[in-house]
């Protein structure tokens, strides 16, 4: 038996976290004048909701006669629905009448046509791959007045964006249209459901499947997900090993040490801009822009590669969490701040690193940590060098 109250908790979990992120995106910074740090807070509190609400739902709403996905999460009793694995209906606690009397007989499946399916299909990954283009497509950076983002890029972003918008459209308004039950037009079926593989509607409970191929000997779809899962289940203990060995692989070679010049992915800079500032002085900054071929380029070069870093291999999982400070102890005459932008031939940013006091970080959108033997030392005496070159360089500051 489903309870209704697991129901209106994921409600209200994810209708809380997408209130939070509409309320962050539309009147943040307009209205409450929030800062930076507590807008990305804001926005990561909404999507740490809704991801709370939807494993909520996902793990109190399971199907109680198969184990299927659940019914839709309402927040009181509307109408039956059915599981669209097994056919039966969700028993609620609410439902009026006690537990639905289910019906034994099997149910002739309607088939439905795979074209519109597979051209849904298309359409999605068509519009898929244009939003993950975008996405990458770089258009902030720091220190713009070396670098700026190219006008094309930015036109090329939102175009890429507007394309895989208008995609995903097509696909559902063609799901909505060609793949509805033929019984009650309200349900449907996924477009990636397998020919002869039967699903039920769950508005109704008929049985949809797909027509089988006619290439299909006797004209019947013979489901080869079985041959693969019954393989999975008999090596699943070394499948597991295997996977957490090259888990453990990968992590070591990740975190091996690792200079400048492989954080720069092996490019040789062709310009450098580097800050550096002494914290019992933050009011002069030492500057250095340098291009290849100066000697003073090659000193900075040839003393940041000699440190030898250490990256964290949970890099994937910490994009997603927000940045927090963490409280150091500071020595004025001895701590530095060191900021340094690498440029290729192309004045496209290839490296960001930054030391602040204790800790060492690079990358652009979001600082990921990197860890130095003895790095508060090391940057000491790194800032001090910087910053006496600076100050020969350029002797009037």
């Amino acid at each position: 038996m489903l309870k209704r109250k697991w129901a209106r908790a994921s409600i209200i979990l994810a209708g809380s976290g997408l209130a939070l992120l509409l309320v962050n995106l539309l009147l943040g910074e307009v209205v409450f004048f929030a800062s930076e740090s507590s807008i990305g807070w804001m926005a990561s509190c909404g999507a740490a909701l809704m991801l709370l609400g939807g494993f909520c739902h996902l793990f109190t709403s399971s199907c109680p006669h198969c184990g299927g996905p659940g019914p839709r999460p309402r927040w009181s009793y509307w109408d039956d629905e059915y599981c669209s694995h097994c056919g039966k209906v969700y028993p609620y606690d609410d439902r009026p009448g006690g537990p639905p009397k289910e019906n034994p007989e099997a149910k002739a499946p309607l088939f439905l046509d795979g074209k519109p399916a597979r051209r849904a299909m298309f359409l999605l990954a068509a519009g898929g791959l244009c939003l993950a283009a975008a996405a990458m497509i770089p258009t902030r950076f720091p220190h713009l007045r070396i670098w700026g983002p190219d006008e094309g890029l930015r036109y090329a972003k939102l175009l890429l964006a507007l394309a895989g918008a208008v995609l995903l459209t097509a696909a559902w308004r063609l799901c909505a249209r060609k793949l509805r039950c033929p019984a009650c037009s309200q349900g449907g079926v996924p477009p990636w459901l397998k020919p002869g593989t039967v699903r039920y509607c769950r508005s109704c409970g008929a049985a949809l499947s797909f027509a089988a191929d006619r290439r299909t000997t006797g004209g019947q779809h013979r489901p080869r997900g079985k041959a693969v899962k019954t393989y999975l289940r008999q090596h699943q203990t070394v499948i597991r090993r295997g996977l957490l060995l090259l888990a453990a692989v990968w992590c070591l070679w990740y975190a091996r040490p690792v200079d400048i010049y492989d954080l720069m992915g092996g490019e040789e800079p062709a310009y450098l801009s580097v800050s550096v500032w002494r914290q019992a002085d933050l009011d002069h900054p030492g500057n250095l822009n340098l291009t290849a071929g100066e000697p003073e380029m090659d000193s900075v070069l040839e003393r940041f590669a000699e440190l030898r870093f250490h990256r964290n291999p949970l890099e994937v999982v910490l994009r997603f969490f927000p940045q927090g400070a963490r409280s150091r102890t500071v020595e004025v005459e001895k701590d530095y701040q060191i900021y340094l932008f690498a440029y290729d031939q192309r004045e496209n940013p290839i490296l960001y690193l930054n030391f602040y006091i204790t800790d060492w970080h690079r990358n652009f959108r979001r600082e990921l940590p990197l860890y130095l033997a003895q790095g508060q030392e090391k940057g000491r005496e790194l800032g001090a060098f910087l910053l006496e070159l600076s100050r020969s360089a350029a002797p009037d500051m």
